[in-house]
């Protein structure tokens, strides 16, 4: 079996910082705009939409990075990559899914816009 190219493999192991990355745009944007034009959220959950959207991204989030998991598999290295490959990509993947949890934290103590 031949071993994947450079690009796949780089892109395997930092899967997981990408996924909290684009996670921690799209709740500060979301939260941003939901504060900036609080109109736009009237009558949406009495105003808890910001909260559940969060909450259903920080779910997305972490399904992406449990099915990065499976897909490189929790014990034992696949036979297409080095050793430090599969661990680095383990490693970045659960530090991302407690950085994305740390993220979500304040949502749930605070409310969004005050």
């Amino acid at each position: 079996m031949a071993a994947p190219g450079f690009s796949r493999t780089f892109l395997r192991m930092l899967f997981g910082p990408l996924a909290w990355g684009a996670h921690f745009l799209f709740i500060y944007g979301f939260t941003g705009l939901a504060c900036a034009r609080p109109s736009w959220l009237a009558g949406w959950l009495d105003g808890n939409l910001v909260a559940w959207v969060v909450c259903g991204a920080t779910l997305a989030a972490f399904l992406a990075i449990l099915l990065l998991f499976l897909r490189t598999g929790f014990a034992g290295k696949p036979h297409d990559c080095p050793a430090f490959v599969h661990w680095l990509t383990l490693a970045l993947g659960g530090v991302s899914i407690l950085a994305i949890a740390w993220q979500t934290v304040p949502v749930l103590l605070l409310p969004p816009c005050r």
